[in-house]
């Protein structure tokens, strides 16, 4: 099996960044002082590349060992060249990038098999091969495969990948 990965709440905590470069909370979201998280980033896309990794970074960069990374997420056009500096970072040039909605990643699921996605999404159809990044936002998500901390992932990736 190959295994793809989500960025934004998989790899990268962009959450915790956009938040605290924004003082922007928990309850008004994307939204702050009426301006969208699209128009907030737009005026600082250092907030992409600055980032701090998930905690589950670690564990998925001892897992590819020196192999690449399959990198599946929806990025703004705008967000690509700033979201690739902040994977060069972690991941040097070790890695593939395909842009695509929730949408786009759950048909490519469904046309290839011998793939298992990690990801946070909390609305796709359904869970089959998608290991499911515990959040806070999708806690009500039903998912047979539920990653809430970074040994449990390590261990999952040993047996698909």
């Amino acid at each position: 099996m190959q295994v793809a990965f989500d960025i934004d709440g998989v790899l990268r905590d962009f959450c915790s960044a956009y938040y605290k470069r924004f003082k922007v909370t928990r309850t008004n979201d994307w939204i702050c002082d009426g301006e969208k998280i699209y128009d907030l980033v737009s005026k600082d896309y250092s907030v992409l590349v600055d980032a701090k990794p998930t905690k589950y970074l670690t564990t998925v960069r001892k897992w590819l060992d020196k192999n690449s990374i399959q990198i599946w997420s929806h990025q703004p056009k705008d967000w690509i060249p700033h979201t690739e500096k902040w994977l060069q970072k972690y991941f040097g040039n070790n890695y593939t990038a395909c842009w695509l909605t929730p949408g786009e990643k759950y048909n490519k699921l469904l046309l290839d098999k011998s793939i298992v996605l990690v990801d946070d999404y909390p609305f796709f159809p359904s869970y089959d091969r998608i290991v499911l990044i515990d959040t806070v936002y999708n806690k009500k998500t039903q998912s047979l495969i539920r990653m809430k901390a970074p040994n449990s992932l390590l261990k999952l990736l040993n047996i698909v990948g």
